[in-house]
């Protein structure tokens, strides 16, 4: 199941409350995502909504960096890699860790760039 808001004040989630992928998350996900620049074109805010469905997309925000999750039914949950200003460690150990306390089982990051390896 999901993990969703439960505080609709806020419209932007801070982990560890995620928040579904919706068109009304587009100017600000598309600005993170510009400033980081990823390495790959999947990362659009186009991609990842028409994607959001499949994979079961929820994000939130985490010291700066911007933390998008998959949990979809019948597939193991894992997180993308954090996008955001370095250091990421402490965002990615802190996902990692949610991941396997909310599904008992080893957190994954998923297309983890190069820059996250070098940190």
């Amino acid at each position: 199941m999901p993990v969703v808001v439960t505080s609709p004040a806020d419209p932007v989630p801070v982990f560890p409350d995620f928040k579904p992928l919706e068109l009304g998350d587009r100017d600000l996900i598309r600005t993170l995502l510009t400033a980081y620049q990823p390495d790959t074109s999947e990362w659009t805010f186009t991609n990842l909504f028409m994607w959001r469905h499949h994979y079961g997309l929820s994000w939130a925000m985490h010291e700066g960096a911007l933390v998008v999750v998959s949990q979809s039914a019948g597939n193991s949950p894992f997180a993308f890699a954090p996008m955001g200003p370095s250091p990421r460690q402490n965002t990615t150990r802190l996902l990692l860790d949610w991941l396997g306390d909310r599904y008992g089982v080893a957190g994954t990051i998923e297309r983890a760039d190069q820059r996250l390896v070098d940190e």
